[in-house]
């Protein structure tokens, strides 16, 4: 493709439409999961998009347009991921669902527990008495 071909479909580009269209793709509004996910996947295109930049396989359009305009969106996201602090919330989300999953664990073993002392507590109950009874018969015979 010559570069005057190249030219030619760059001006023909609807540009504002292939913008929107992108932007409203990665709208995530303040959900941090979903920005994560949303920078994530932007960084594995934009990758694509510079490996085959690197092969020479992108058009002039493709690097003008598309390239910039990935790169600015994942920017805008990056931002607005430090800005509502996310990081720490998804930290904060993990550290809970692990404490829940630790706590149903805990209970539920806690249960066996408890049933296994109880049953050994009823044991010892009818051995002691055997003994203390043993002794009685002993000691009321002599």
């Amino acid at each position: 493709m010559s570069i005057f071909s190249q030219a030619k479909e760059f001006a023909n580009l609807d540009k504002p439409s292939f913008i929107n269209n992108l932007k409203s793709k990665y709208e995530s509004g303040s959900d941090c999961i979903l920005i994560d996910k949303n920078i994530k996947e932007l960084d594995v295109k934009i990758t694509n998009y510079r490996k085959l930049d690197l092969e020479g396989k992108l058009t002039l359009t493709q690097k003008l347009v598309e390239l910039s305009t990935l790169e600015k969106i994942r920017t805008d996201l990056k931002l607005k991921f430090n800005s509502l602090d996310c990081v720490f919330n998804i930290e904060k989300k993990k550290l809970i669902e692990t404490a829940d999953i630790l706590s149903e664990g805990l209970k539920g073993s806690e249960v066996d527990i408890l049933e296994k002392s109880k049953k050994e507590q009823y044991i010892m109950f009818g051995i002691g008495g055997v003994v203390i009874l043993s002794g009685l018969f002993i000691i009321l015979k002599k």
